[in-house]
């Protein structure tokens, strides 16, 4: 038998290539899927810090009588403008604008005895609650669709 008319082994080509495309395949997977959680950690990074700023506006007047509370407007405008400032700074990551999505996000800020969000037990310090849902720019934003959501908490902890 010549080598020409020798067809053992031919299918080796194929599964070859067939290989190879899968593992390119699931190579662009694993980094669609690292870069989706780079993301959401960059949003619950800056919801972090939007919250713990709308625990920094306390009642000045409350906490001279002894109470500690925020001052609900100014803790709720601290945590938005906040957490604009800090979703510009990963604006190529985000499909929408920032200013968008963080005056979407829902800022529920509590003082003591007011109910929690998600929970409804009552808040025994003021607490500022923050979700803010974004959807990211990535590899697969065309072939599938995702939106990141995320919740964070802030408590106000009593001056020492």
């Amino acid at each position: 038998m010549s080598f020409l008319e020798d067809r053992r082994g031919g299918i080796a080509p194929l599964i070859t290539i067939f290989l190879g495309a899968l593992t390119v395949i699931f190579m662009f997977m694993l980094l669609g899927l690292a870069q989706l959680r780079l993301i959401r950690m960059n949003l619950y990074r800056a919801a972090d810090l939007a919250a713990l700023a709308g625990t920094q506006e306390l009642d000045f007047a409350a906490l001279i009588r002894g109470e500690q509370k925020l001052a609900k407007t100014n803790a709720e405008n601290a945590a938005r403008a906040t957490l604009e400032n800090n979703l510009e700074e990963m604006e190529k990551q985000l499909a929408e604008d920032p200013a968008a999505i963080a005056a979407d996000a829902e800022i529920v800020v509590l003082n003591p005895g007011e109910a929690m969000p998600y929970t409804g037990q009552p808040a025994t310090q003021p607490e500022v609650w923050i979700k803010v849902e974004a959807p990211p720019d990535w590899l697969g934003a065309g072939i599938w669709p995702v939106t990141i959501r995320v919740v964070v908490r802030a408590v106000a902890s009593p001056p020492p």
